[in-house]
C-alpha cells in the first residue's frame, strides 16, 4: 500500500491503492511482483503467476471430421494446406497407407481421425476424399503428421480441463472443453 509510479497524488489517483489490489490478487493465486526502480530511468514490474494446475488455456482452430467438432492446439499446427488438384497429386499410397509428399519430397503419414475415434461408416473408402477440404499438417516434437478435415470452423481461445482418471491413457485426446450448446469438442 502506499507506492506510487505517479509524479504527483491526487485525491483519485497517485496513492498505490490500485497497485495494491494488484499485488493481493497475485498472492492469492500464489504468485508474486518483482518490482525495480532506478532514479531517472524508471519502474520496472515482473509478475509471476503459477500455471494453473486443472486447466490449460490453448489458441485452438476448430475443424470438423464426420461431423464431430474437435479443436487441435494451434502450437501442434505445421500448417494448414487446402485440398486441390496440386496437393492431391501429392498423395502417395502404400501398403494400403496414404501419406503426403511434403516439403525437400518428405513422406508424412495421414492420419483419418474418423478411423481412429470409430466415426467413418461402414464401407467407407478410405481413399475417398470427396468431403475432405483441408489437410492440416501436424508437428509434435520431431514427429509429423497429416489429419484429413471436412471442414475449418474457427480460430479461438479455449479453456482445456483435464481427461477423467479412467481416460489419460488415450494418448489422441489432450483434454476436453465445451462448446456452443451441448456440443463436446
Amino acid at each position: 500500500p502506499g507506492f506510487s509510479t505517479a509524479a504527483a497524488v491526487t485525491d483519485i489517483s497517485g496513492g498505490g491503492v490500485g497497485m495494491d489490489m494488484v499485488m493481493t490478487s497475485v498472492k492469492k493465486l500464489g504468485g508474486q511482483i518483482i518490482t525495480e526502480s532506478k532514479v531517472g530511468f524508471g519502474t520496472s514490474f515482473k509478475m509471476i503467476l503459477p500455471k494453473p494446475k486443472s486447466v490449460l488455456i490453448l489458441d485452438s482452430l476448430f475443424v470438423t471430421v464426420s461431423d464431430k467438432k474437435f479443436a487441435i492446439p494451434q502450437d501442434e499446427i505445421d500448417r494448414v494446406i487446402h485440398l486441390d488438384e496440386k496437393v492431391k497429386k501429392n498423395l502417395r499410397y502404400a501398403n494400403n497407407k496414404m501419406f503426403l509428399k511434403y516439403e525437400d519430397d518428405k513422406l508424412l503419414p495421414v492420419i483419418h481421425i474418423d478411423e481412429i475415434l470409430g466415426l467413418n461408416k461402414v464401407g467407407k473408402d478410405k481413399k475417398d476424399l470427396k468431403n475432405v477440404t483441408s489437410l492440416i499438417v501436424l508437428r509434435h516434437d520431431e514427429t509429423q503428421c497429416v489429419v484429413l478435415i471436412n471442414e475449418i470452423l474457427d480460430v479461438e481461445e479455449i479453456v482445456v480441463k483435464k481427461l477423467q482418471h479412467s481416460l489419460r491413457d488415450l494418448e489422441v485426446f489432450l483434454g476436453v472443453t465445451y462448446g456452443e450448446g451441448d456440443d463436446l469438442y
